[in-house]
């Protein structure tokens, strides 16, 4: 029997994920996201270009995007290898 992790999903195979949050009791969003519009994108330990680059993820990755914490610019988001950070919105198809 052959293991999927989500870096292996095909689009259509994606699900939103519902999980508890920091706060006791609330529920937060999370959704896969896909890396597209640029060959490798950054990943930085805060919303910012001036940031530190805590990781870089290459075109087509997959990111879980936590909508709670992200705005119209930066997403919160972390990697298939568990790396939390921020990227550019608009490089991430959702």
């Amino acid at each position: 029997m052959s293991h999927k992790n989500y870096k292996d999903l095909e689009p259509d195979e994606l699900v939103e994920i519902i999980g508890p949050s920091k706060d006791e009791g609330k529920e937060t969003n999370t959704i896969i996201g896909q890396v597209h519009g640029c060959t490798k994108l950054n990943i930085r330990k805060e919303p910012s270009k001036a940031a530190e680059i805590v990781a870089v993820v290459d075109r087509d990755d997959y990111l879980a995007i936590d909508f709670e914490q992200s705005n119209d610019e930066w997403y919160a988001v972390c990697t298939v290898a568990g790396i939390s950070g921020y990227c550019m919105a608009e490089f991430v198809a959702v």
